[in-house]
């Protein structure tokens, strides 16, 4: 009986794998939209939440299907997600640390569906704080569905970058406000 068990996990795990995701590039749609923000900006802490998303940002990897996509560098999701702000920030010129104004992001939500008919879908719900001020951002982006599990989450992890950058692109529209 133990050896059944351990033949049907070890035949469970084979159906599993794991993809890497691309690095974050900026990219003209979020350069534009932080351009016209005053002043600076320094990148500053990402976190949970909750547990649960605290837990999910520390490690290297996001879940998909029975697959999981790693992270560059097998680095956290917290730091991925911190680079990748700070890279936008660069990009447009408005990176100054340590005197810049801090973004903290706080996650409200990361979310891969790709249980859809006709896409996934990445729902990110961000709550941005720079001093006193904080702002959340809520985005969907959808990209194309396979009803192949290993397709699918490719599928998923090239979405990634693309839907990080509509949540950033957003907050940056906001900072004209300020």
């Amino acid at each position: 009986m133990t050896k059944l068990i351990t033949m049907s996990f070890a035949v469970f795990l084979a159906g599993c794998s794991t993809l890497t995701i691309d690095s974050y590039q900026p990219k003209d749609v979020t350069r534009e939209a932080l351009v016209h923000a005053p002043g600076s900006y320094s990148a500053g802490s990402v976190s949970g939440q909750t547990r649960v998303e605290s837990d999910q940002l520390l490690k290297s990897s996001l879940p998909c299907r029975l697959e999981t996509f790693q992270m560059p560098d097998h680095h956290p999701v917290t730091l991925y997600i911190e680079n990748a702000l700070r890279s936008e920030l660069q990009a447009a010129e408005k990176l100054a640390a340590p005197e810049g104004r801090r973004i903290d992001i706080v996650v409200v939500k990361l979310e891969s569906d790709t249980s859809k008919i006709r896409n996934g879908r990445w729902s990110l719900d961000f709550k941005y704080t720079i001093g006193k001020v904080t702002r959340e951002i809520s985005t969907t982006t959808d990209y194309p569905f396979d009803a192949d599990s290993t397709v699918a989450c490719k599928n998923s992890a090239a979405a990634f970058n693309e839907a990080l950058r509509a949540n950033f692109a957003k907050f940056f529209k906001t900072l004209d406000r300020d």
